[in-house]
Parts: structure tokens; C-alpha cells; sequence
């Protein structure tokens, strides 16, 4: 849950408008014995102070987006106290308190509007960084050298993780040529051996072991496994052999 605080009566805090970046606000010296306060536990105090620095540095009239992680590290606040606290400061109608995302998000005010459009965009480019790329297949990813064996190469499947496999092979020209012919090596194996589509290697298999294609310049066919003879056969071969008196 992402926070917008306005804190109210800023220019009282705040007096020097002629200043940019203030460096300091006005505090009263006797706060820790305004009545006000009494109900405050020591944390939500500090969370108060807290706010009025992030206030001054952000120096945007008393406006500001509270961030929960800074005030946990740097501060020590706990969410649960930045709560508690902004809550007893809204009863107190010292600050007022939007929602910037959730169900009920609150976006009517500019400034909101504004931190909502930021806070999505940093939201998305998180998402894009921490999620894998593996689903874009759009061609202009790829390299035209990629492009050119993946038009020649007879299965087409899994082209991403294909073309992560390729950068790791193939470093310039001296390899590209090669991999052409070992490519053409196993299309000459596949035709002979009549392979069916379903049992060609996808690229990135292909690409872990093409070398072995380039060693006779084409793979040999595979040879059919020669099964052994049943006593019924061997019996019946005997049988002709006796009558032709062998």
C-alpha cells in the first residue's frame, strides 16, 4: 500500500517561501509536552518527525509519498507504527492521508495523480526487468545471422531459447560457415533416414553437439539393427540346408 501525506498548514512549518531547497523547518521546542502527543507511543513521535523532514526535502507545499522501506531503514519506524501514527495525525487534522494504489485508491488530487503515474511506471519497469523474456519471440530480438539459420534449420521450435543457445556458439564468421554445413550434414541424415519431424532435434539441442556433423562432411545413415535368429528360423534354414545337401 503506497501513501500520499499532506501535511496541513505547511507554510507555518515551513515559513521561508523564498527558499528552494530548505536545509530546516520550524519545531516547536515544547512538543514532547503538547497534549496533543500524549497518546503517541515513542516510535509514532518519531514517525512525525520523520515526516516533516521528508516533507521539507521534498519541499512540494507539505506534499509528499511516504516511502515505508526508507523510514524502516533509515528511521527505524515499522509499517504498523507509520500507521498507528498517521492515523492519530489525521484525528488531529495535522495531516490528511490518500491512497495511492488498491481498492481504494484515492487519485483525484494533480500531486496523487502525478505519484499513481510514477509509481506505475517504476512498477512496470520492475516487472519487466524481473520477468523473463523468454515469451517475446518478436523477430527484431534476434541477429540477421541468427535469422539466416533459423530459416535453413528443419524444426522450428523454442526460437528464444535457440537463439541464447546460438550466442553462446557461434562468436563470428569462422563459426557461422561451419554450422551452415554441419546443418546441411543433418538434413542430408534426416532425408536419408527418413526421420519423422516429431524426433528432429530443435536447435538448441542441435547447437550442443553440430561439430559432430563437420567430422565426414555428412552424417552415414543410420544402419538397421540386425535381430537376432529365433530356434524356429535356425530350425527351418537347417531344414534347406539339408535338402539342397549342404
Amino acid at each position: 500500500m503506497t501513501l500520499r501525506v499532506y501535511i496541513l498548514n505547511w507554510d507555518k512549518i515551513n515559513s521561508r517561501k523564498d527558499v528552494n531547497n530548505p536545509t530546516w523547518f520550524k519545531f516547536k521546542h515544547k512538543f514532547f509536552e503538547d497534549p496533543d502527543f500524549y497518546s503517541f507511543t515513542h516510535e509514532e513521535r518519531i514517525a512525525w518527525v520523520y515526516l516533516l523532514c521528508e516533507s521539507s526535502k521534498k519541499n512540494e507545499n507539505g506534499h509528499f509519498t511516504v516511502n515505508r522501506h526508507h523510514a524502516s531503514r533509515v528511521a527505524m519506524i515499522t509499517p504498523s507504527a507509520m500507521d498507528s501514527a498517521l492515523k492519530k495525525l489525521k484525528q488531529l487534522r495535522i495531516v490528511e492521508v490518500r491512497r495511492l494504489d488498491g481498492r481504494y485508491a484515492d487519485v483525484t488530487d494533480p500531486g496523487a495523480r502525478l505519484d499513481k503515474i510514477r509509481l506505475d511506471k517504476k512498477r512496470l519497469e520492475k516487472y519487466k526487468k524481473n520477468t523473463c523474456s523468454l515469451f517475446d519471440n518478436s523477430s527484431n530480438k534476434y541477429s540477421s545471422d541468427f535469422e539466416s539459420i533459423w530459416e535453413i534449420y528443419p524444426r522450428k521450435v523454442d526460437k528464444h531459447r535457440s537463439y541464447l543457445k546460438f550466442k553462446t556458439v557461434v562468436k563470428g564468421m569462422t563459426d557461422l560457415t561451419p554450422l551452415v554445413r554441419a546443418i546441411g550434414a543433418y538434413c542430408r541424415e534426416i532425408e536419408a533416414n527418413q526421420t519423422q519431424e516429431k524426433f528432429i532435434k530443435h536447435m538448441k539441442t542441435f547447437l550442443g553437439d553440430w561439430e559432430q556433423y563437420l567430422e565426414s562432411g555428412s552424417a552415414a545413415p543410420r544402419q538397421p539393427k540386425i535381430q537376432p535368429l529365433t530356434e524356429k528360423e535356425k530350425k527351418e534354414i537347417i531344414e534347406k540346408d539339408l535338402e539342397i545337401g549342404l
